[in-house]
């Protein structure tokens, strides 16, 4: 297997022309350099127009990229694509058309967003932290506790004293009950807010996702997209892993639902052109190698197949040269 010049995704190399599942990318394996690939691709959107043809842009190379793929190149060097929003009617392969492309716009301010998540009330002292970290970001925080009243009632209060005025909290407490896809739909209807990026208490932003969080929700109410997919980074006993990207599907609308008891997702009923990949920002998940199999145990004792064997063992597996971008 080799590495996608662009997103990383890991793709069997035996094609003439390989079609990258995670970003769109085309390119041929013979003679495959990514480090050449990539610095073409930027150089490409640090351009201020650039023509799509049929449908894709391509490289001097014999590269090419659908306009999904050319958003996640752009965001990748915090550019941002603009076409007239009249292009949503017209199958993308039909599209010839010059494209803007912007830097993006770190100014703007993510105050339509609430950060949610999910949690056990015995992990108040993360949902703590997130407050005092980024309740000056959000316009909301919104917490689901699998807990009782009074455990959710002491949660609350910790995160008030700890926002400090700096954004709404709302708390509410259900029970788990082996079912995660419908716990977070209990954020989605807490949140009060157009969107919500949700958070694992284990997970983080990197510096990059709440630098442009901002302009990402700008970009996707631009192309009216529903839900936004981040590369996330798994820290398994603080080393790096070699299951990466990890796409994880976080920011969403408030009126989207998640399917699923366990690898709960938002994507079930949604129209493809409404869901996008952003690089202009990752998630970091910390974990123990000890909680990866615990996890993997209570996964597949929920679902049959739940455990999913074998991202654990990428999960177990360090990364190494190529595995995370530079």
């Amino acid at each position: 297997m080799i590495r996608c010049f662009l997103c990383h995704t890991m793709v069997s190399p035996e094609p003439a022309v390989i079609d990258c599942p995670g970003c769109g990318a085309r390119f041929p394996s013979a003679g495959y350099e990514p480090d050449r690939l990539r610095a073409e691709a930027a150089a490409m959107v640090h351009a201020d127009r650039i023509m799509i043809t049929s449908g894709r842009v391509k490289g001097a190379t014999g590269w090419s990229l659908d306009i999904h793929g050319l958003r996640a190149a752009a965001s990748r060097w915090e550019r941002v694509v603009r076409l007239p929003r009249l292009f949503r009617k017209i199958p993308t392969r039909l599209i010839n058309w010059p494209a803007r492309i912007e830097a993006m716009d770190n100014r703007a301010t993510p105050i339509r967003v609430a950060l949610g998540g999910i949690a056990r009330a015995g992990e108040a002292d993360a949902l703590v932290g997130f407050a005092e970290q980024f309740s000056s970001l959000f316009g909301c925080m919104a917490f689901v506790i699998d807990g009782s009243e009074a455990d959710t009632a002491r949660v609350r209060e910790r995160l008030e004293q700890a926002a400090a005025g700096r954004c709404d909290i709302a708390v509410s407490a259900s029970p788990l009950n082996g079912d995660f896809g419908a716990q977070r739909n209990r954020v989605q209807a807490l949140a009060g807010l157009p969107w919500i990026l949700h958070l694992d208490t284990d997970e983080r932003p990197d510096s990059a996702l709440i630098r442009n969080l901002g302009a990402i929700v700008a970009d996707a109410d631009h192309w009216c997209n529903r839900i936004i997919a981040f590369p996330r980074i798994n820290l398994v006993d603080d080393v790096p892993s070699a299951f990466y990207p990890d796409v994880q599907y976080r920011l969403v609308r408030a009126d989207i639902r998640f399917a699923r008891k366990v690898h709960e997702t938002p994507l079930e009923g949604v129209h493809w052109r409404d869901v996008q990949t952003t690089l202009a920002g990752r998630i970091e998940h910390r974990l123990s190698s000890g909680r990866v199999r615990a996890r993997s145990v209570q996964y597949e004792a929920i679902v049959q197949g739940g455990g999913k064997p074998h991202d654990e063992r990428l999960l177990l597996l360090p990364a190494v040269d190529g595995d995370l971008p530079d």
